[in-house]
């Protein structure tokens, strides 16, 4: 990472995606292919002059600011 810092944000993407492939409950073989897909995305990425761009937490946001189902929709889905 001292060579490439501007890689630094995609290093932690891949770690975090495998790790949350672990929390997954996936089998090791799903978690490989996870790996494996998310390492050849990032190679792509770069291949072609581009650096991967990191949107965990933007993600994690939207999730959070997300309006909760008001009361008149939960009564529709129980009908």
């Amino acid at each position: 990472m001292k060579k490439f810092p501007e890689l630094a944000g995609t290093y932690a993407a891949v770690s975090a995606m495998q790790k949350q492939a672990e929390k997954d409950n996936l089998t090791r073989e799903q978690q490989e292919v996870v790996s494996s897909r998310v390492r050849e995305n990032v190679a792509k990425a770069l291949e072609s002059g581009q650096v991967p761009s990191v949107k965990l937490q933007e993600r994690e946001r939207q999730r959070e600011q997300s309006p909760a189902p008001s009361k008149a929709n939960e009564r529709d889905i129980e009908r």
